[in-house]
C-alpha cells in the first residue's frame, strides 16, 4: 500500500469486536466502535489497491483522512451484522450473496438518488433488484462474470455450456470451485442450466458428484488455486471469473472465456451500511464508484468491464467488453432463496460431493 492511502493505519480486524447489545438498545447511545472516521472497507491486496486508485486518487476524497478497513467478504460481513445500526464503515465493497445477506437483515440502506445520479447510467443488470424493502441499494461498479475459462490449446473447442465439463477426454483436468469460494454461485448456475430452482439442488448435486468422481474432477479453493492450476496446464477447464482469465491471458496462458449460458452475474458494489454518521460522504462515494471515468480507471487494472454505459473501453481493451447475448442468458438466481438454503446445502456438498 503506498503512502498515499496510508495517512492513518488501515484498520485491524480487531478493531471490529461485538457490540453491547445494551448499548444498541439505548436511543441515542452510539457504541465505542461507531464510525467517527470515513472509512472504506473492501478486500485487501491488489483489488484493494485497485479500489483506491480508481475511486480516491483524483477525486476529492484524496485529500481525506480516510481510514480503510480490508479482509475477507465473509469477516468484513460477519462484522457489518455485529454492528448493525452503529457501523464502523462508511461504505463497504461485498459480492452479491453477502449483500443480499445484510441487506436482508437489515444493515444496509438504500443510496440517497439525489446524490446517486449515476445510478440512472447503469445496466439495469448491474443494479441490484430490492430487498427487505430496500430500492436502489445496490448498483455494481464493474461486471464480474463467472463463465467457463478453458485452455485454447489443450480444448478441442470453445465450451458452449457447462456439460462440456463431463467431457471424458479431459478427464483428470477440469476444475470446479469449491463451495466457500465462488462455488455457491455455480452451483445453483449449473442446477439452472439442469432444470432445478433454488428450492430443489437435487440435480446440481448429482451432477457434480458423478463429475467428481467418473470425470476426477478437482476442487478448487481460491482464485489463487486457479490461477496457478490454469496457468500451469494441470487444469484445463474451470468455471471462473472473467478478469482473473483475461488476466493470465495477457501474460501469454493459452486461456480464453467462454460466456456459457446460465453463466454467473456477479455484483460487485459498494453499499453504506445502516445508520452510518457520515451519510452524505458515503453518498458521493458511491456516486463516484459509478463515475464512467473511474470505472475505466478500475477496468484498465482489474480486466473487469465497467458497467456505466458511457464508459467506452478503447481498443486495446474492448475484449474485456461483455457481450450482451451474454448478459441476457445469466443464470436467473434467486439470492435470497441461495442463502436461505446455503447451510443445508454446503452440508449436502460436503457429504454428497466432497465425501
Amino acid at each position: 500500500m503506498t503512502s498515499e492511502f496510508t495517512r492513518r493505519s488501515t484498520l485491524r480486524l480487531g478493531l471490529a469486536g461485538a457490540t453491547s447489545a445494551t448499548a444498541l438498545a439505548l436511543p441515542g447511545i452510539r457504541p465505542a466502535f461507531a464510525e467517527d472516521q470515513f472509512t472504506l472497507s473492501s478486500a485487501g491486496g491488489s483489488w484493494g489497491e485497485s479500489l483506491r486508485k480508481a475511486f480516491v486518487a483524483g477525486s476529492e476524497f484524496a485529500d481525506m483522512d480516510i481510514a480503510y478497513e480490508e479482509g475477507g467478504d465473509s469477516v468484513r460481513l460477519t462484522k457489518l451484522l455485529a454492528q448493525r445500526g452503529n457501523p464502523l464503515v462508511s461504505a463497504i465493497n461485498l459480492l452479491t450473496t453477502e449483500q443480499v445477506l445484510a441487506a436482508e437483515a437489515g444493515a444496509v440502506q438504500s443510496y440517497d438518488t439525489d446524490i446517486v445520479t449515476n445510478l440512472q447510467d447503469i445496466y439495469p443488470e448491474a443494479v441490484s433488484a430490492p430487498v427487505n424493502g430496500l430500492t436502489d441499494w445496490s448498483a455494481a461498479f464493474s461486471i464480474a462474470m463467472i463463465g467457463m475459462t478453458w485452455n485454447t490449446n489443450e480444448v478441442e473447442a470453445a465450451p458452449t455450456s457447462w456439460n462440456d465439463l463431463w467431457n471424458p477426454k479431459y478427464k483428470g483436468r477440469i476444475g470446479i470451485p469449491d463451495y466457500g469460494w465462488i462455488g455457491i454461485s455455480w452451483l445453483h448456475a449449473l442446477n439452472h442450466e439442469l432444470g432445478g430452482n433454488e428450492d430443489n439442488i437435487d440435480a446440481a448435486i448429482e451432477a457434480v458428484a458423478d463429475l467428481r468422481r467418473n470425470n476426477e474432477a478437482v476442487i478448487i479453493g481460491s482464485s489463487d488455486q486457479a490461477y496457478k492450476s490454469m496457468a500451469s496446464g494441470e487444469i484445463i477447464m474451470l468455471p471462473w471469473f472473467n478478469g482473473r482469465a483475461f488476466e493470465l491471458q495477457e501474460k501469454g496462458s493459452p486461456i480464453d472465456m467462454a460466456y456459457v449460458r446460465n453463466s454467473v452475474l456477479q455484483h460487485n458494489a459498494y453499499l453504506i451500511p445502516a445508520g452510518v454518521q457520515h451519510v452524505e460522504l458515503a453518498n458521493k462515494f458511491i456516486q463516484r464508484t459509478l463515475d464512467p471515468e473511474a470505472q475505466l480507471t478500475l477496468a484498465k487494472a482489474t480486466r473487469y468491464a465497467p458497467a456505466n454505459r458511457k464508459a467506452k473501453l478503447p481498443p486495446e481493451f474492448e475484449r474485456y467488453a461483455i457481450p450482451a447475448s451474454a448478459l441476457s442468458s445469466t443464470a436467473p438466481i434467486d439470492w435470497p432463496k441461495v442463502n436461505a438454503h446455503r447451510a443445508a446445502y454446503l452440508t449436502r456438498w460436503t457429504q454428497e460431493v466432497l465425501g
